[in-house]
């Protein structure tokens, strides 16, 4: 169709009106081509209208049933007399059909369907183009920022281990933690305003990397909780997952992890770097000593700490113990 306008609802969530100002300029129309309106408007000829679902009077009319081939957060667009109704499931989904313009662009008539069916459409970020951009150019619906900062210093959540920093390191890791919780999170706003989820990334789950001097005061603090490796392994064992202070620093970590990063969700890898492969008595006498039933363990323990937070937890791993490729969300 040849276009002349795009609209968008007057009060329209900030990913529809991003989608409008993508489609503008997609299309070569002048900054004032992208025009608001109020009600039920449906587009006359040369003019693309963009709409979220449910819709209503003259709208819901114009779609027919059209709408109702959308299931998931995709977008139906309704061509008829010269215009186009773009009909979004959810705000995002207006973004979609703003990236998808040149699969569309050249229809005068009929419908053009675009409903992606994966649940889980995670892409990673680092900061490539601004955040509704993004979301038109990938598809995505749950955004990784693999950029995100935190640092986990257990003042308030494990004061004994907290004691067993030294002054510097303490003054240091409170700094920080203060620094990142106070601080805004411009990554998550705008995910938010692009209307998809924002998660960020622990990679493996070995205490020490995350953070050294936490590790060694907690092992004054928990002696017990140290882990036994194997011998001549790449995988480590600072941590011993019999022991119930090994999931007491995990809790307290993933607490102040997620509070300082103010995110949806997390995303965790174990393939490598993994700091629980413990081979001690205790270990060996439970099953605990092998990969997947420590990942079985540890994956629980996460679920328990995130959902009850009020957030959601993707796992991804591989091992030769689990499917080769195990993606869950909680």
């Amino acid at each position: 169709m040849e276009a002349e306008t795009v609209r968008v609802p007057e009060s329209a969530h900030p990913a529809v009106q991003a989608a409008g100002q993508l489609l503008v300029k997609a299309l070569h129309l002048p900054a004032e081509a992208a025009v608001t309106y109020t009600g039920d408007a449906v587009p006359k000829k040369g003019q693309i209208v963009l709409a979220v679902m449910p819709l209503s009077g003259r709208q819901a009319e114009w779609a027919g049933s059209a709408a109702g081939s959308v299931k998931h957060d995709g977008y139906v667009i309704v061509f008829k007399n010269g215009g186009a109704l773009i009909c979004g499931r959810r705000p995002r989904s207006l973004l979609y059909a703003a990236g998808d313009v040149g699969l569309w662009k050249g229809k005068t008539a009929g419908t053009f369907v675009r409903d992606p069916s994966f649940a889980i459409r995670s892409v990673e970020y680092h900061g490539e183009m601004p955040m509704a951009e993004y979301v038109a150019a990938t598809g995505l619906n749950v955004l990784i920022d693999r950029r995100a900062r935190a640092t986990v210093c257990l003042k308030d959540t494990l004061p004994e281990v907290f004691d067993k920093l030294s002054e510097r390191d303490q003054q240091r890791l409170e700094r920080a933690a203060q620094a990142h919780l106070e601080g805004p999170n411009e990554t998550m706003q705008a995910c938010h305003d692009a209307d998809v989820e924002y998660t960020v990334f622990l990679y493996g789950n070995n205490f020490e990397l995350w953070s050294g001097p936490l590790y060694e005061a907690a092992m004054k603090a928990y002696p017990s909780a140290r882990g036994t490796p194997a011998a001549h392994s790449w995988e480590k064992a600072t941590l011993c997952p019999s022991d119930p202070m090994t999931w007491k620093l995990i809790d307290a970590y993933l607490k102040e992890y997620m509070a300082q990063t103010k995110a949806d969700g997390l995303y965790i890898t174990f393939w490598d770097n993994y700091g629980l492969y413990c081979q001690c008595d205790r270990c060996r006498a439970d099953g605990m000593n092998t990969f997947s039933h420590e990942l079985a363990a540890c994956v629980g323990q996460y679920a328990g700490t995130i959902g009850a937070m009020g957030k959601k937890l993707y796992v991804r791993t591989w091992s030769s113990g689990v499917p080769h490729w195990l993606r869950v969300e909680w």
